[in-house]
């Protein structure tokens, strides 16, 4: 995948869910590290449970991309 291709789903992304009280900031890899596969990660400010279906269905459309959530605190900083 290219910078351009990677910075067009990024800009997608935030179109679609930008507005949405969970979203945090997304990022997109070739190679996720935990799970090897291209990924479209999601920061949140807390887990989507209604949103998750539009989400993985977009991640499908917009790069054939697995969907991944992270949620960070007011820092951006990963929760445990």
């Amino acid at each position: 995948m290219t910078e351009n291709q990677r910075k067009q789903i990024l800009v997608e992304t935030v179109k679609t869910f930008g507005q949405k009280e969970w979203f945090r900031d997304a990022t997109v890899y070739d190679n996720h590290p935990d799970s090897g596969q291209p990924t479209l990660e999601f920061k949140v400010n807390y887990l989507p449970l209604f949103d998750r279906k539009e989400v993985k269905e977009f991640a499908l459309r917009v790069g054939g991309l697995s969907d991944r959530f992270v949620v960070v605190d007011r820092n951006g900083s990963k929760i445990e």
